[in-house]
C-alpha cells in the first residue's frame, strides 16, 4: 500500500516539495538560453566565426585572418569552444 504523502510514480520530490522535473527544466531552459547567448557572441567575434563554415556575413566577405594571423586585430581561434569564445570576446574588447 502507498503511503500518505509519497510522491506519485515516475516523480521525485525535492525537499521543497517541488517535482523534480520542474528543476530539471528550468536547468535546461537555463542551459539553453546559456548556449544561444554564446552563439551570438561567437558570431559576434571574427576571430572565431571565421572557423564556422555555415555563418554568412552580412556584406558577403568571409572574415580571413592576415599575414600576421590576425582578424581584426585578433589572433585568429583555432578550434570553437565556449572557453575559446570567451577568451577570444576578452580579446577583442580589451
Amino acid at each position: 500500500p502507498a503511503s500518505e504523502g509519497a510522491p506519485t510514480e515516475g516523480v521525485s520530490l525535492t525537499s521543497g516539495a517541488r517535482p523534480k522535473t520542474a528543476h530539471t527544466t528550468i536547468e535546461r531552459r537555463y542551459r539553453t538560453n546559456l548556449n544561444t547567448c554564446i552563439v551570438g557572441l561567437r558570431n559576434s567575434i571574427p576571430a572565431v566565426r571565421y572557423l564556422d563554415k555555415s555563418y554568412k556575413h552580412a556584406t558577403g566577405v568571409q572574415d580571413k585572418p592576415d599575414e600576421r594571423g590576425l582578424i581584426d586585430g585578433v589572433k585568429a581561434a583555432r578550434k570553437i569552444s565556449k572557453a575559446t569564445i570567451m577568451s577570444k570576446a576578452r580579446e577583442y574588447i580589451v
